[in-house]
């Protein structure tokens, strides 16, 4: 187990482009001599994908109802006048 958590830090590191330089190519190197390694790579850079995915439609939800809140709640009323008038809306 300690091999495969060292070798997905490793990858992480090698995904962020956070490896020094010999470090990369060595990586590289075993890249394309261990098969078991490219898929290893190729699970792990679609789980980056997946969770940068999941933030921008978190983040987007947020965004949301900050956006309801602030243009359809009477207590906030003010602030939408103050808005429509800096924008023009």
């Amino acid at each position: 187990m300690p091999k495969l958590w060292s070798n997905a830090r490793r990858i992480d590191r090698y995904l962020r482009d956070q490896l020094p330089a010999p470090q990369r190519r060595f990586f590289e190197y075993r890249l394309g001599q261990d098969s078991f390694l490219r898929k290893q790579v190729k699970t792990q850079r679609r789980l980056h994908q997946l969770i940068r995915l999941s933030g921008r439609r978190s983040l987007k939800r947020d965004l949301r109802r900050v956006h309801h809140d602030m243009m359809y709640c009477p207590e906030e009323s003010q602030l939408q006048r103050r808005i429509e008038q800096v924008f023009g809306g």
